[in-house]
């Protein structure tokens, strides 16, 4: 373009204008742009310069500073962050949003595109999405759009940076699980709105926490201004193992009315009457062939239920062990000297137990997930096959009630006793 003798740029972040002491911070920022000259000045999280009295003072030299001779239209600066702290930060200084008149808002990622992006850091780790994003059964992709949506709309929101956190979160959870002779890792659509939404449930905790400290103070917080140089601290750091512990499956419930969905949809009615003419017989069988798919229903429902149970008690033993690992991890951090080693290796031999007990509970729950998925997803094609069959009897008008039709020997009656359909004559 021609406005600058170079397209090099200077990343660096507010913190690199900021100083520590009085007198600190404006020798700091002119040496910053002194170093851009001719080049662009790249200002990441420029809305730390909001937090403190030494940031408010980094900004008023910035500001003055662009229109010295020295810097006029030498240096392109360029201030980035997200849309409301920007916002907060334009209000801090009356001549800012004027020399920064350019404004360029990067939009969040659509969902689709979000997908096909965690779907390629996934298989990264060498582990397959199965079904393939874009062969996502519609119920299942749906709701995995719409929590990244809701994800999207939230502050704080990451958009490329929190994919791949999210990405890196589901292989975490496929290594720890695996059995060590498996020989192809995979994850379904359960796994992947099973972190979306403990990632949803994490950041909305942030963001209510960022507005509850925000309402609660209505200054910036300044450091002590001091006029010399601080002393150097002295740090000591402590490697720790991070155990993390996810939430509850966020999508228990609402599959749990899913299914209840499924079985009402496929259960016969009782309001139907004995049509006249039909013989004891008949009607008898009838009514046993009513009961014996009714019991069926029962018997798909007390299965589910029974997986529900043994997924929950699953996740109370995996979060009882891993509050068990938290409490050794404390007592480990505590210990340092030497003669208390022998306490240290008998804590380090109860954690490592510990995390054992909670993988294999953590397995286990995976496996009754497993085993319901695969029973609500047999329930829901009987469902749909048994629906192309009713709509198909609909159709043929056979019987003038509209009453349903029940499954026999052989082919099917309708639910008032007059009329039958062979499987022959359905086709099937």
């Amino acid at each position: 373009m021609g406005i600058l003798a170079t397209n090099d740029y200077v990343d660096c972040s507010a913190s690199d204008l900021i100083g520590q002491y009085v007198g600190h911070t404006g020798p700091k920022t002119q040496a910053k742009l002194t170093e851009a000259l001719g080049r662009v000045l790249f200002v990441d999280e420029a809305y730390r310069f909001c937090d403190g009295g030494f940031g408010k003072e980094a900004v008023n030299e910035l500001v003055d500073s662009m229109t010295k001779p020295n810097f006029l239209d030498k240096v392109v600066v360029i201030l980035a962050g997200y849309t409301d702290d920007m916002d907060r930060l334009l209000q801090m200084n009356p001549g800012l949003s004027s020399r920064f008149p350019e404004e360029v808002v990067f939009d969040n990622m659509a969902p689709k595109d979000a997908l096909l992006l965690l779907e390629r850091e996934i298989k990264k780790f060498g582990i397959e999405v199965v079904p393939a994003i874009k062969k996502i059964p519609s119920a299942q992709y749906e709701k995995i759009d719409d929590t990244l949506t809701e994800l999207s709309k939230l502050p704080n929101w990451g958009n490329g940076r929190d994919i791949k956190t999210l990405a890196k979160s589901i292989s975490s959870r496929v290594f720890a699980t695996a059995a060590p002779d498996t020989a192809s890792l995979s994850v379904g659509p359960l796994d992947i709105l099973r972190e979306l939404g403990a990632m949803l449930d994490a950041q909305r905790a942030r963001c209510a926490h960022m507005a509850d400290a925000h309402r609660s103070t209505t200054e910036p917080i300044s450091p002590t201004l001091t006029s010399e140089p601080p002393d150097p601290m002295r740090t000591t750091t402590s490697q720790t193992t991070k155990v993390e512990e996810k939430n509850s499956t966020p999508v228990a419930e609402e599959e749990r009315e899913e299914h209840q969905e499924i079985l009402d949809a496929a259960r016969p009615e009782r309001s139907a009457e004995r049509d006249p003419g039909v013989n004891d017989e008949i009607w008898q069988q009838l009514q046993a062939d009513i009961a014996a798919e009714e019991s069926v229903q029962r018997e798909t429902q007390d299965r589910l239920t029974a997986h529900d149970r043994e997924i929950q008690a699953q996740q109370q033993l995996e979060k009882a062990k891993l509050d068990e690992m938290r409490k050794i991890e404390e007592e480990l951090m505590l210990l340092q000297a030497a003669e208390e080693r022998e306490r240290r290796e008998e804590l380090q031999r109860q954690y490592e137990e510990e995390k054992r007990k909670a993988l294999a509970a953590l397995k286990a729950r995976r496996e009754a997930e497993e085993r319901r998925r695969k029973e609500l997803e047999e329930a829901e094609r009987k469902r749909r096959q048994e629906e192309a069959v009713q709509k198909k009897l609909r159709d043929l008008g056979v019987c003038p009630m509209g009453f349903r039709w029940i499954k026999q020997n052989g082919g099917y009656r309708c639910q008032g006793g007059s009329h039958f359909m062979s499987n022959a004559q359905l086709g099937i």
